[in-house]
């Protein structure tokens, strides 16, 4: 099979509503929003498609060590609505629109439905497994750096410290 151009990204039960818009004050979760989708340059990274700069969703791509358990921001980035109920497909099938994300996913990837629902259902798998585990926050600075300037980022650390977020 060819390398996927959308993925699912099931955050772990464990991690739920741990992530930078949970943690910065709304005001400064819109400022890093607003800069993430203006870089997009209105245009989804993934699927291609062309939207209003307003109406991409700020995603935050996380990884993870499944052998200490940490959760550590990869990147953020500005996507459409369709990729974005892909890449949080578990909320899509809450919203009973799994079906559509699922087609999506098929559709962006040139793959057919049933190879969809086999991938996804491996993911819902290693989901499972991670969310047997908790999990350590780790952010690294230079993610944000990306997109807002260095004051702005130092002013935050402090914030993230006290959530009890470890600095990479």
């Amino acid at each position: 099979m060819h390398k996927l151009i959308l993925e699912t990204e099931l955050v772990p039960e464990t991690c739920w509503y741990t992530n930078l818009r949970s943690i910065l004050t709304p005001k400064n979760w819109k400022m890093l929003s607003q800069a993430v989708r203006e870089r997009s340059g209105g245009i989804c990274p993934i699927c291609g498609m062309e939207a209003p700069m307003e109406e991409l969703d700020a995603h935050e791509t996380w990884g993870y060590n499944d052998i200490t358990h940490e959760q550590y921001l990869e990147k953020i980035v500005g996507i459409c609505d369709n990729c974005h109920m892909v890449k949080h497909i578990g909320k899509a099938n809450v919203d009973g629109l799994y079906d559509v994300a699922r087609e999506w996913h098929a559709a962006v990837n040139d793959i057919s439905v049933e190879e969809s629902e086999e991938i996804i259902t491996n993911d819902f798998q290693v989901w499972k497994e991670r969310s047997q585990h908790n999990w350590r926050l780790l952010i690294d600075p230079n993610v944000l750096l990306e997109y807002m300037p260095r004051e702005w980022v130092v002013s935050q650390i402090e914030r993230l410290e006290e959530k009890g977020v470890l600095l990479k």
